[in-house]
């Protein structure tokens, strides 16, 4: 459903603040944008696969984790923005 009142009342900032996660393949970004959808901040870092062989590549679930926390909160430092 739409939300369309912004009031104070109902609980929600006039100016909303939206975050968005991109956790690819050997990159994890993190973008900041306003209520109009401009990109206010961006953060990224990289990290590698783990490769056991020619045939198998792994990925380490705790490192995504630990990427993802670090790209959101340089994003939202950067942005200058209330968490």
């Amino acid at each position: 459903p739409m939300i369309t009142d912004r009031s104070p009342a109902a609980g929600l900032p006039d100016d909303p603040i939206l975050l968005g996660l991109d956790l690819g393949t050997t990159v994890c970004k993190a973008f900041v944008f306003d209520g109009a959808l401009r990109i206010l901040s961006s953060a990224e870092q990289h990290y590698p696969l783990i490769t056991r062989s020619d045939t198998e590549i792994e990925q380490d679930a705790e490192q995504w984790w630990s990427v993802s926390c670090a790209v959101i909160r340089a994003s939202v430092v950067k942005a200058g923005v209330d968490p």
